[in-house]
């Protein structure tokens, strides 16, 4: 029998999956978190329930990339210092795919492109990343979760002055965007002097 944290556990994935993502029968789910590692071991009774919710509202196919700190930390201490720079190319390649697929059945969404955005960062194509969240934010220009995404990929492309100009925007609102500490530590990054 299940416990009361267990039926809830699985009523907020069935919300998630029906409402958050408004799941239809035949479209695809790839669960991941937003850090390289892939999703914590710890929170498989979620993805499980994710997982069956998708299933009972038609999904063709649930994906999730596992991940474990430990291992990495294990990797960090004793793999060669030369290999950290090496990234599989299937972890980068599958959040793409699903991105891809996604804003080509919703090309208007400025969330679909920033999650497009975010998969191209993620596959050390910066320069795409920059084109395809620009769309993004002259969708929604005032969004400055947008402009902060597209100051990272700025940065990442080594295009500091166009990050800065970005990040000075976002700055200015001070208060009113809580993601301040961010905005100064990127700002740090570039060589800058925090807002």
């Amino acid at each position: 029998m299940a416990t009361k944290f267990q039926k809830d556990l699985q009523k907020y994935a069935e919300l998630a999956v029906r409402v958050g993502l408004n799941l239809r029968s035949g479209q695809r789910l790839l669960v991941r978190a937003p850090a390289p590692y892939g999703i914590a071991f710890e929170h498989a009774p979620l993805v499980r329930y994710i997982a069956e919710s998708a299933y009972k509202a038609g999904a063709r196919l649930v994906d999730v990339f596992w991940g474990d700190e430990q291992l990495e930390l294990i990797r960090f201490a004793h793999a060669p210092r030369d290999s950290f720079t090496e990234f599989p190319r299937w972890r980068a390649s599958g959040p793409l795919d699903y991105a891809e697929r996604a804003v080509r059945a919703a090309p208007n969404s400025p969330a679909l492109l920033d999650t497009l955005a975010l998969a191209y960062a993620d596959a050390g194509r910066p320069d795409k990343a920059i084109e395809v969240q620009a769309r993004a934010q002259a969708m929604l220009p005032e969004d400055p979760y947008l402009r902060l995404n597209l100051a990272r990929f700025y940065a990442q492309a080594g295009e500091k002055r166009k990050a800065k100009a970005e990040l000075d925007r976002l700055a200015a609102l001070g208060d009113r965007f809580p993601k301040q500490d961010e905005v100064a530590a990127l700002t740090q990054g570039l060589g800058g002097r925090q807002p």
